[in-house]
C-alpha cells in the first residue's frame, strides 16, 4: 500500500508592477510553508519568472530533490513540479490555441500554455502526474476564449488518454479555469476517464464547497455577480490502472492566509489530496463504460459545435484585420501624396505616418498569420473530434454474421 499527498496552487506570479501585490513575499511564503509540510508531488501553476522558480527551488530542493519547469512560449508555461520521488521522464504538449496575440493585457497566448507530464518513480510504481493552466475566462456572460478552452480540454483529456496506458495511476492537478458544470470539466473527466478527488474524498477541511478562487475570506478576492462562495476551478482529477484500487483519504482546500500577515498566499487557494494506492480490482465494468463513452459522446458533439462557431469567429476577425491593411495603407499613401497640406506641422505628419506604418504591420502580423494559426489549430482540434466521433460509432456498429461458405 502506497500513500500520496499531493498538493496544487495557482500562485499568482505575474510580474505586472501595480497589479499584483506582494508576489515576492508571497512566493518566499510559499515556498517556506510548503517546506515545512510533508507532500509527496506539488504542482504549481503562474510560476512565470525564472528567479521565483529558483526561489522556491532554494527551499524546497532539500526537502523535495526532484523538480523540472516546463518551458514554453515567449514566458513560460508558469506550470513546475516538485516531488521527493524520482521522476523517470518529462515531456510538454502546448495546447494548439492560446488567446489572443493581440490582446497582450490578458497575456494567455504569450504564456504558451499546455499540459506537462512528469512520470514519478513511487515505491517501484509508475505514477503519471500531468499539470496544466488552462485559458482564463475573463466574462463569462461573453466568453470570448471559450472555444479555445474546450479545445485545450480535449486536447488535455486525448494526451492523457493516450499517455496513461502503461502506469499505475494518473493524476491530472492544476487550475483549469473550469467549473465543474463546464462542457471543458466534463469533456475530461468522460474522455480520459478521470475521477474527482474532491467528489470521493472520504473527508476534508477547509471550504465545504471546495472553492478555490474568489473565495470571500481571500484578501486579493473582489465580488463576482452569482459566485457568493467563490468557484471551484481548482482540481486534483485521478484514476488508478485497472488492477489497483485508490482510496481519497482526504481533499482539502488549505493555505488561506500567510501566518502573520494580513494577506493570502495567492488570489487562489490551494488544493491538498491524500490518496492511498493499493493492489485491486477498479476496472470499469462494460455498462459504466458504455453510459460514460455515451456521455462522452454528446459532449463531443457539443464541442464540435463550438469549436465551429469558434472558427466561424476567427475568420470574421482575420478578415476584419486583413481589411485594416487595406484601409490604413490607402490612408497612408494619401498622405505621402499630400504632404504639402500640413506645410507647417511637418514633425506631426512624419509621427501619423509612423503610426500608420505600425499598426498596418500589427494589423498584417494579425490578420495573414496569427489569425490563420488560430483558424488551423480549431480545424486541427475539430478534425480530432469529428476522428473520435466517427471511431466510436463505428466501434457500435456490430459486425454482420454470414454463414460461412462451404467449398464444393
Amino acid at each position: 500500500m502506497t500513500t500520496l499527498r499531493v498538493l496544487t496552487l495557482n500562485c499568482w506570479g505575474v510580474f505586472i508592477p501595480g497589479t499584483v501585490k506582494y508576489r515576492r513575499e508571497r512566493i518566499e511564503a510559499i515556498a517556506e510553508d510548503i517546506s515545512q509540510q510533508h507532500y509527496d508531488i506539488v504542482v504549481l501553476c503562474e510560476v512565470w519568472l525564472k528567479s521565483d522558480y529558483q526561489r522556491l527551488c532554494k527551499k524546497l530542493i532539500p526537502r523535495m530533490p526532484h523538480s523540472h519547469y516546463f518551458y514554453s512560449g515567449a514566458i513560460g508555461s508558469g506550470v513546475c513540479m516538485f516531488s521527493v520521488h524520482p521522476m523517470i521522464e518529462t515531456v510538454f504538449h502546448q495546447f494548439s490555441l492560446n488567446g489572443f496575440a493581440h490582446k497582450p493585457y490578458h497575456g494567455d497566448w504569450f504564456g504558451g500554455k499546455g499540459v506537462g507530464l512528469c512520470k514519478f518513480n513511487v515505491n517501484g510504481l509508475t505514477v503519471n502526474v500531468y499539470g496544466s493552466h488552462f485559458h482564463a475566462e475573463y466574462r463569462r456572460d461573453h466568453d470570448e476564449y471559450l472555444a479555445h478552452r474546450v479545445a485545450q480540454a480535449f486536447q488535455i483529456s486525448q494526451f492523457v488518454r493516450l499517455t496513461s496506458e502503461a502506469c499505475d495511476l494518473v493524476l491530472l492537478g492544476g487550475d483549469l479555469n473550469v467549473e465543474p458544470v463546464d462542457l471543458g470539466y466534463k469533456l475530461i473527466r468522460t474522455n480520459a476517464h478521470l475521477l474527482d478527488c474532491w467528489l470521493d474524498k472520504k473527508r476534508t477541511s477547509g471550504y465545504e464547497h471546495g472553492n478555490t478562487d474568489e473565495v470571500p475570506s481571500n484578501s486579493f478576492s473582489s465580488p463576482q455577480p452569482g459566485y457568493p462562495d467563490g468557484k471551484r476551478i481548482d482540481y486534483w482529477l485521478y484514476r488508478p490502472s485497472p488492477n489497483k484500487s485508490v482510496s481519497v483519504e482526504e481533499c482539502s482546500v488549505i493555505m488561506n492566509k500567510i501566518p502573520g500577515r494580513s494577506y493570502n498566499f495567492s488570489d487562489h487557494e490551494a488544493v491538498l489530496a491524500v490518496l492511498r494506492l493499493e493492489t485491486g480490482d477498479s476496472a470499469e465494468s462494460a455498462e459504466s463504460r458504455d453510459a460514460r463513452l455515451s456521455e462522452r459522446d454528446n459532449l463531443l458533439g457539443i464541442a464540435l459545435t463550438e469549436l465551429e462557431r469558434g472558427q466561424k469567429q476567427t475568420e470574421s476577425d482575420k478578415s476584419f484585420f486583413q481589411v485594416q491593411v487595406l484601409v490604413l495603407s490607402v490612408l497612408l499613401y494619401l498622405l505621402e501624396t499630400s504632404g504639402g497640406l500640413v506645410p507647417s506641422a511637418p514633425l506631426l505628419l512624419s509621427l501619423v505616418k509612423l503610426l500608420l506604418i505600425i499598426a498596418i504591420a500589427v494589423c498584417a502580423w494579425t490578420g495573414f498569420i496569427v489569425k490563420r494559426i488560430e483558424v488551423h489549430g480549431l480545424q486541427t482540434v475539430a478534425a480530432d473530434v469529428v476522428n473520435l466521433i466517427e471511431s466510436s460509432a463505428r466501434s457500435k456498429v456490430k459486425p454482420e454474421i454470414t454463414e460461412p461458405h462451404v467449398l464444393t
